[in-house]
């Protein structure tokens, strides 16, 4: 009877045992569930905010970045409102210029023009010497004093080596007939005198001695070489030449 009392005890103690082992368990899992969602919680809560707070800084950079393209922006605008007026200048200047070139470009039309008077007054004057070089020949050519002269300041050799330079004065002046060309050739060398290609002959009619011609009577007298001369007489060889280059005037 004692034996089966105690056996009774001792299983009844396993069996609360049990129970309050099985109660301790779900109160544990229980506890530490509470324990994980509080964790969970809070990292969310954590990630949230830190979520939050990069997002914000983000926001705030990029807020800091328009606004320094709205300056640069601002800045480029400050930029284009100088040049603006830059260019507004320039344009004035330009028209300043333009009309300034128009007065020149009159100015030079006048000159050309007073050129043309003074040479042709000069034409007439040496056209009375001109019987002391040339033969009116059909066409005027060159006597033998002017044929003198010309091998006496290597005129052809003048002539060719600036043959370029004289043909383009004379293409300047447009002559349409062998006349037109001869007041040209005439023309461009009296012209052209204070260019450097004269210097050489400059410096031999300075130093050239008196020449001895006869007068319309036969009599023997000196004459002094001048400038204007050696033009006139390389004014002929120079005709002959560009009319060579240019039969087409010749046939009209």
């Amino acid at each position: 009877m004692e034996g089966n009392t105690l056996e009774l005890i001792g299983i009844a103690v396993a069996i609360v045992a049990s129970v309050l082992g099985g109660v301790w368990f779900i109160f544990s899992k229980v506890f530490g569930m509470g324990r994980f969602s509080q964790r969970v919680e809070e990292l969310d809560k954590r990630t949230s905010n830190a979520a939050c707070e990069a997002h914000g800084r983000e926001i705030y950079g990029m807020r800091d970045d328009v606004k320094a393209v709205r300056n640069d922006i601002s800045t480029i605008k400050s930029q284009l409102s100088v040049h603006d007026k830059d260019i507004e200048c320039i344009k004035s200047d330009m028209s300043t210029v333009k009309s300034e070139l128009t007065f020149v470009k009159n100015d030079m039309a006048s000159v050309k023009n007073e050129l043309i008077k003074v040479t042709s007054l000069l034409s007439v004057k040496y056209k009375n010497v001109a019987p002391m070089f040339a033969l009116k020949n059909s066409p005027r050519r060159l006597n033998d004093f002017g044929l003198r002269v010309l091998e006496d300041i290597m005129g052809m050799e003048f002539l060719q080596t600036n043959k370029d330079f004289f043909f383009a004065q004379i293409d300047a002046c447009s002559p349409k007939t062998a006349y037109d060309v001869e007041n040209a050739a005439h023309t461009v060398c009296l012209t052209s005198i204070d260019n450097e290609i004269f210097n050489r002959l400059k410096n031999f009619v300075y130093n050239s001695p008196s020449y001895d011609i006869k007068d319309d009577e036969g009599k023997e007298k000196k004459y002094d070489l001048s400038l204007p001369d050696v033009c006139f007489v390389l004014s002929l060889p120079l005709r002959d030449m560009y009319l060579a280059a240019h039969p087409e005037i010749v046939s009209e």
